[in-house]
């Protein structure tokens, strides 16, 4: 069996662990120092304020806030000085100065107001520069540092899940699944509708990577460690991307790390630990047996299903001098799963150095080292299908709990292991030519280097009981040039001007081999060379260049009203060979009304309100091959090889184009206790790339893409935050969000409307309906069934047909079932503080408009193994059984029969108990005792509860990685339960420290 190597590497290792001992050596001092020192509470409540940023301005010098509220900044340069106060839920402070004496202390305290809208935050994503959100006219989402620190997650799609208004991202069950992403619905119909993702201003991969035959898909979104996050900023629609060009109409994810800070080196610790339950789900085989006309039931899974564990430790110091600061990291993570043979483990360093050169010049260096380990439960339906589809009948020596396939005691002995390598180098050189004119040059590098091998041992398994080795190597490398100026000036003294003009390159490369082969003579061989059979060869390689430029202009008007202009022009290696560059402008306004003299609306509660809209345009690239004309290497009867047609090639390929327009209102209460953000949106995709089917005498079979389709969306985004109660020894905030989304396709330039994959799928692409709108046939209600040989001779459900409902034309007729993809969603959440010491957070989060395919219920049925099925079939064997009975069952198995899929659709809406954590922060003479700083023990849970009226085993919005391994079609294939494990209940316990 293959062993999961977890090891970095001693290369890495030693790098690291050389570089953190380096690193951690404190910097000198200067002498002509002094130390600011003082509190900072809520000005409502005078309740202190934890984790508060107090920076002196301009010095790169600060300190984050303790248990009490107290901080201080030593080696603070004699003079006087500009102070600045952060943090979230409040208004900044700035503009306060205080005066330093060289070895004196000087005392400043600060009383923070509630801002449950925080206009003064800087942001960077589609901005060009670090800009305040106030003077955006587009919608950007921030997760912080803050409030991933204390939530119950395992990765980085539970950091986002539930904290960014419109992003729909559910994992299967399985340790180590990924899940895709999605942001306002689906703008292609044929290609990746995944967002792009940046960290530190390098391009990640992001795509879905199916572990072959399993349930299991991995992302390198889930590689990261949350541990090491800033923060992270989300947008989601053309108007917010368009300086982003092509490929970034699905919107974008950019993450930032943690940095070093002036000062000591702090140290800080975590360790967490999860205890991991499946919920009780799977139901219990029935089976009836004719031999004594009984109904048995077994559970064969309650011997192999367990209790998971989850154990992460995180490691960092962070600190330096004026001219060097330094942040770095380390983590070892491991989980096994509920089901046997399936595991993740992650191990993982970081390090951030940011070096102040002179007084003008500055730069940053980043690099990130990953390995990640993930093993797959097999086979392909994984271990929940053995467990659901045992007969306890068919009992055996070979199959001791009847499993109708192979054995699971067989299945136990198959080994799925992942390996992926995902490393990432960075810098950035700052330059700042005069007051106000800067440039920012990023060169980033990510590699990720994967490797899945499949090995079934000799005798475990009924099929290729000779064994089997499959081995795939995928080796993606990304290379990015980001380069910008950014000239910011005041044109009077009510008008400023930020001009920013720069560009973006990157270089993708794939190279992934494949071989396979099976018949090992002997159970002791388990490598290629030990099999006598190669059934799979294959090697694959491409390479994709984008280069862009792109300008913006934006005017402020008394810090009020902000008018913005962009333009984008791209060039793609992917587009065709007659189409050149394509442009992408973008316009938006912000208008800061309550700022004006004539508001007047603050004796009635109303405290602030901005109007913003943004229109804007971006891209999505074809695939790399698409534009071109390929063959099919293959070989002739007599084994001479040949080419065959594949791709016709089109020299006209564009990229898709999504416009898109958004409007806006964010509006503040009651001296900043409530805060509420609308938002209206819009958006249409032409050019959308559909598959055309060329004239057969071309010789070219394979459907063509061509840019003819066109499809719209539009939704709404609201989200409130209420801080309920504020009293000095409590403190009660709400928050809640809910979005719809509406998706059709408009129009596919002629091409009939097509399956997107086969078997009991049946999604299309039709006009008229949203994409992956389940159109299919149902039992004629009139006259569901037809019975072999009468009623009365009715003794068995394979005697009973269903009849389809028919169109004039005689065929089936397809009925709207329902779509595919959820339209709206909700979370709910509040946060209690009693004193400075105890708090409870808690989130509930749902989706609905879409329906769940029941597949496993299906084949349960379709075999005799669920209740029902087995209850029909005793009925129908006794002899006492009425005529009118066997009628009524006929109608019944008719109406529902398994080979009317769309009789397995139910309704997917549900609400999830997502999060609950209780944090207690020890007090800080307590910790400081035993040698530590700020100390939290907290102890939570993940996914509660759920609230479904959907009766499978699956949950409802969860990701189908089985239904295909081509990523823009299981965008749309998705919600299928098809003996995938429902995702695990955790309770977490995590202890964090400082030192």
């Amino acid at each position: 069996m293959v062993q999961p190597n977890f090891s970095l590497g001693r290369r890495w290792g030693g790098l690291l662990a050389a570089i953190f001992l380096f690193l951690a050596t404190p910097g000198l001092m200067a002498a002509q120092t002094g130390t600011i020192t003082g509190r900072v509470v809520d000005r409502t409540s005078l309740a202190p304020i934890v984790g508060a940023q107090v920076i002196v301005d301009g010095m790169n010098l600060g300190s984050l806030t303790n248990g009490s509220g107290r901080y201080t900044i030593q080696n603070v340069p004699a003079g006087s000085h500009t102070m600045r106060v952060v943090h979230i839920g409040f208004r900044n402070i700035t503009g306060q100065t205080v005066t330093v004496a060289g070895g004196a202390t000087v005392t400043i305290d600060f009383e923070m107001a509630i801002s449950t809208i925080n206009l003064d935050e800087i942001v960077v994503t589609g901005t060009g520069a670090p800009t305040q959100r106030r003077q955006l006219g587009q919608t950007i989402s921030s997760v912080t540092a803050e409030e991933l620190a204390l939530a119950p997650i395992a990765n980085m799609s539970d950091a986002l899940r539930g904290r960014v208004p419109g992003l729909v991202s559910n994992p299967m069950g399985e340790s180590g699944s990924g899940a895709p992403i999605r942001l306002r619905g689906a703008v292609s119909l044929t290609q990746s509708n995944s967002p792009i993702i940046y960290v530190d201003g390098v391009r990640l991969d992001n795509s879905m990577q199916s572990m072959g035959g399993t349930n299991l898909a991995t992302n390198r979104l889930d590689d990261l460690n949350a541990g090491d996050i800033e923060r992270v900023e989300v947008i989601k629609g053309a108007a917010a991307a368009t300086l982003y060009g092509t490929e970034a109409s699905s919107g974008v994810i950019q993450i930032f790390t943690k940095r070093g800070q002036v000062g000591e080196p702090i140290y800080s610790y975590e360790i967490t630990q999860q205890a991991l339950k499946m919920p009780d789900r799977i139901s219990p085989v029935f089976a009836y047996s004719p031999a004594n006309r009984q109904i048995a039931t077994s559970s064969p899974g309650d011997d192999f299903i367990r209790t998971g564990h989850h154990q992460n430790y995180n490691m960092s110091v962070r600190g330096g001098s004026e001219g060097v600061q330094y942040y770095v990291s380390g983590r070892f993570m491991h989980e096994t799963g509920t089901l046997p043979t399936n595991q993740v483990g992650n191990r993982s360093g970081r390090m951030a150095l940011d070096f102040q050169h002179s007084e003008r010049l500055s730069s940053k260096l980043d690099v990130g080292i990953i390995r990640n380990v993930a093993e797959a439960p097999q086979p392909f339906w994984g271990l929940v299908g053995e467990f659901v589809l045992a007969n306890p009948w068919n009992v055996s020596e070979l199959r001791p709990y009847g499993e109708l396939f192979n054995t699971i005691r067989g299945a136990i002995a198959f080994s799925n292991v992942q390996t992926t390598d995902n490393n990432t180098l960075s810098g950035t050189v700052n330059y700042q030519w005069i007051d106000g004119l800067t440039s920012r040059v990023t060169i980033g590098y990510n590699q990720v280097n994967q490797s899945v091998v499949q090995f079934i041992p000799v005798g475990a398994g009924l099929r290729d009981s000779d064994g089997v080795r499959d081995l795939t190597d995928r080796n993606s490398t990304a290379f990015t040039v980001d380069v910008a100026t950014n000239y910011v000036r005041n044109v009077t003294e009510s008008i400023t001007s930020t001009t920013t003009v720069g560009g973006q390159s990157f270089w993708e490369t794939l190279m992934s081999k494949r071989t396979g082969v099976r018949g090992f003579p002997s159970a002791s061989l388990n490598t290629l060379r030990g099999g006598s059979t190669v059934f799979a060869v294959d090697e694959f390689q491409e390479e994709v260049i984008n280069a862009g430029v792109f300008a913006q202009q934006q005017f402020g008007f008394n810090n009020r009203l902000f008018l913005t202009v962009g333009l984008r022009m791209d060039g793609n290696s992917a587009f065709g060979e007659n189409f050149g560059l394509e442009t992408y402008p973008k316009v938006g306004a912000s208008w800061v009304v309550s700022d004006h003299n004539f508001w007047s609306f603050e004796s009635m509660g109303w405290d602030l309100l901005r109007l913003r809209g943004a229109f804007g345009t971006s891209g999505l690239q074809p695939g790399a091959f698409d534009a071109q004309r390929t063959w099919r290497p293959t070989a002739l009867v007599s084994n001479d090889p040949a080419v065959m047609p594949e791709n016709l090639g089109n020299p006209d390929l564009k990229p898709e184009r999504s416009t898109e327009m958004e409007v806006a209102a964010e509006m503040g209460f009651f001296d900043g206790r409530l805060g509420v953000e609308a938002v209206y949106w819009s958006q249409e995709t032409s050019d959308a790339l559909l598959p055309v089917q060329s004239a057969p005498s071309l010789g070219f079979l394979n459907r063509q893409l061509q840019n003819i389709g066109r499809t719209t969306s539009s939704g709404i985004e609201i989200s409130t935050i209420l801080a309920l109660l504020q009293r000095p020894n409590f403190r009660w905030d709400l928050n809640a969000a809910y979005t719809n989304t509406s998706q059709e396709v408009v129009d596919m330039g002629g091409v009939a409307g097509f399956r997107l994959a086969g078997a009991r799928r049946l999604n299309r692409i039709q006009e008229g309906y949203a994409p992956g709108a389940i159109l299919a046939p149902i039992a004629d209600p009139r006259n569901p069934y037809t019975v072999s040989g009468g009623i009365e001779n009715l003794t068995g459900v394979n005697q009973i047909s269903p009849n389809l409902l028919k169109n004039a034309a005689g065929a089936d007729s397809l009925v709207y079932i329902g779509d595919a993809l959820p339209n709206w969603t909700v979370t709910l959440g509040t946060t209690m503080s009693l004193g400075s010491n105890w708090s409870l957070r808690t989130m509930f989060s749902g989706e609905g408009g879409f329906v769940m395919s029941n597949e496993t219920e299906l084949i349960r049925t379709a075999i005799g193994l669920t209740e029902r099925a087995a209850n029909i079939h005793m009925e129908l064997a006794d002899p006492s059984t009425s005529t009118d009975r066997r009628r009524q069952i006929a109608e019944e198995w008719g109406t529902k029969h398994p080979n009317v899929i769309s009789a397995w659709m139910e309704d997917g809406t549900y609400l999830r108990w997502a999060e609950l954590t209780l944090t207690y922060k020890v007090p800080q003479e307590l910790s400081q005792r035993i040698g530590f700083g700020n100390t939290t023990v907290s102890l939570g849970g993940r996914n509660l509860a759920l609230f479904t009226g959907y009766s499978g085993i699956a949950d409802p919005g969860s990701s189908s990685a089985a239904t295909s391994d081509t990523e823009n079609i299981r965008d749309f294939v998705s919600n299928i339960d098809y003996f995938g494990a429902p995702v695990a209940r955790r309770l977490v316990f995590s202890l964090r420290t400082t030192r």
